[in-house]
């Protein structure tokens, strides 16, 4: 729906943009999609046995594990988008440079439903995401009809994190209710994840200045990604003995 109202607004040259933008996004959720996809059948199965407090430990693990792999996943595209685009893809398709750096706010989003949302329908509750699917859906519309003639391209990657947000929020509420997950040792977690994040986007951002074509930008995203390995080990943010 977004590409299409971008199309509508604005020209092909912008549906072309956002389309990039989407796609990389797309490509880096893969490993939750296929972590939710394993693990959701699991969240019914150990409540229908009785086993809440195991499931819900379950799903705990789960989400801060992937937690500290996409917030810094998120923030390293935030900063690498335009090298990244510029240097891979071209100056022709520089406009979707702030457009992908808006959409890795969607990373975060989209990586807590992947591994929430299939398992709320095997716990009774599609009916309930159904609902508040459809209606972020109607809100994802009304704010591009509203964003789009204000800010082009990037008024339809406000529109869809607006929304989305909606829609992960009402997720998490819907799994805490079913399984009583405690969300006290999450908010723990993502405190961890965020110093983690923010240490390697330091290293990260201070050597940006030194990238200069694929090859450098390629050695940047290693080392921070080495540094986000090394810090999520120390952190015990990520069992790297038992890794999904």
């Amino acid at each position: 729906m977004d590409t299409v109202l971008v199309g509508f607004f604005l020209n092909s040259t912008a549906v072309g943009f956002y389309v990039l933008a989407d796609q990389i996004v797309q490509f880096i959720e893969t490993p939750a999609d296929a972590l939710g996809f394993t693990l959701s059948p699991t969240y019914g199965s150990e409540k229908a046995e009785g086993n809440i407090k195991q499931a819900a430990n379950i799903y705990e693990t789960a989400l801060t594990q992937t937690l500290a792999v996409y917030i810094p996943a998120a923030m390293g595209v935030f900063l690498v988008a335009e090298p990244a685009i510029i240097f891979i893809f071209g100056l022709e398709y520089e406009g979707a440079i702030i457009v992908l750096q808006i959409l890795s706010i969607f990373i975060i989003l989209k990586s807590v439903t992947k591994i929430t949302s299939d398992g709320l329908d095997y716990l009774g509750r599609a009916k309930s995401r159904a609902y508040v699917m459809t209606a972020s859906s109607i809100l994802n519309l009304i704010l591009n009809i509203i964003l789009i003639p204000h800010f082009g391209v990037e008024g339809a990657a406000l529109a869809t994190v607006i929304s989305y947000s909606i829609y992960t929020l009402f997720n998490l509420y819907l799994v805490k209710i079913e399984l009583g997950v405690k969300m006290e040792r999450i908010y723990s977690d993502i405190i961890k994840i965020l110093f983690v994040s923010i240490i390697m986007a330091i290293f990260v951002l201070y050597l940006l200045k030194y990238v200069s074509g694929v090859i450098s930008l390629s050695v940047v995203v290693a080392f921070g990604g080495l540094v986000w390995l090394l810090l999520s080990s120390k952190f015990n943010l990520i069992d790297f003995a038992k890794a999904y």
